[in-house]
Formats: structure tokens, C-alpha cells, sequence
């Protein structure tokens, strides 16, 4: 019997992230479960990693394919991040802030800027009048 999600996103050519009954798991394309849908949000942010929003201010976590918490933290909050050599843009302060960590939610960049570009954003923005 096929199920009914509410929301689907294809991240990769056999995995995609959907919602059910309101919660957040990924599936393969024959709808086996890879990661229970227990979570209240989840965003691919790459090499198979996913930022989840825990739904408390300023607290997320990073979790693996195996559903496994890579780093969690409750002073940051990751909104539309992509990992980017091996750091991910956060955000803090009511999301007014922003800086970088690594994949164990070490601080690289302290949070002080108001905006911190993405590197492949960096790359492919071009001068004034081009």
C-alpha cells in the first residue's frame, strides 16, 4: 500500500526528504524508511548530514543517515545552510548574527557579522554592470 506524504524533496537520486503526519524523515525512492519520521524539520546540508531545528529558540543538531546526533547545539540556530568545506553558516541572536562552525559544532568564525557569504555564493557573484 503506497503511503501519502504532504511534502517531498528529492536530495539525491535515491533519497528523499518527506514529511508525514506532520514529522520529517528520508526515504529511498522505493519508500523504505532511512530515517524515522520523527523530526520536526529537516534540511539536507550535504555528504549525506541534516540540519534538524528542534523547535526550541536557537537549537539544532546536525544528524547522519543512521539518524545518529552528529552535534547538537542549543545556541545556534542553522537556517537554509549547506555545507561548505567541511564548515556550516549559523546563525544566533534571534537569528541577527551569523558565523561558521565545523561538523562538531566548534566555533571557526564567531558569530558577530550580521551576513557571511557561502563560498560557492562568493564565487559566483559577478561585478556591477556585468
Amino acid at each position: 500500500m503506497k503511503q501519502t506524504y504532504q511534502h517531498i524533496s528529492y536530495i539525491t537520486d535515491s533519497l528523499i526528504i518527506a514529511e508525514k503526519n506532520g514529522f520529517f524523515g528520508v526515504i529511498d525512492i522505493f519508500e523504505n524508511n532511512i530515517v524515522p519520521f520523527t523530526h520536526h524539520q529537516l534540511r539536507y546540508v550535504g555528504k549525506d548530514l541534516f540540519s534538524e531545528n528542534t523547535g526550541e529558540e536557537n537549537a539544532s543538531r546536525i544528524i547522519n543517515l543512521k539518524n545518529e546526533i552528529v552535534f547538537e547545539s542549543k545556541t545556534f540556530a542553522m537556517t537554509n545552510t549547506r555545507l561548505q568545506e567541511d564548515l556550516l553558516n549559523v546563525r544566533t541572536d534571534f537569528l541577527t548574527q551569523t558565523g561558521f562552525v565545523d561538523l562538531k559544532g566548534n566555533w571557526i568564525i564567531q558569530s558577530e557579522y550580521e551576513m557571511i557569504w557561502n563560498f560557492e555564493w562568493v564565487n559566483n557573484l559577478k561585478p556591477s554592470g556585468d
